[in-house]
């Protein structure tokens, strides 16, 4: 599992998928290949930018309508936060 991965997973996966907590930053510093939280968190916005952009292109290629881009998101959050997976 990549580094990227681990932190994404930490502190979003783990907290929209489960309700757990999010890893405390500090946590994913201590890491061996991690330098400071600086770099901790531009990894975070650099692969929440990356899934975002990914998942849209996989909603965007199973719609028929070009519309139901935005909505798709939307109703995956409801459906997921409803149900504990």
């Amino acid at each position: 599992m990549t580094r990227a991965w681990r932190v994404f997973e930490a502190r979003v996966v783990l907290l929209n998928l489960y309700g757990c907590e999010p890893v405390p930053i500090e946590a994913l510093v201590d890491e061996p290949s991690a330098r400071d939280r600086h770099e901790i968190y531009n990894l975070l916005r650099t692969t929440r930018h990356r899934f975002q952009s990914n998942l849209r292109q996989v909603i965007a290629d199973t719609v028929e309508d070009h519309a139901e881009v935005d909505e798709e998101p939307a109703e995956l959050r409801r459906i997921l936060s409803s149900s504990i997976i």
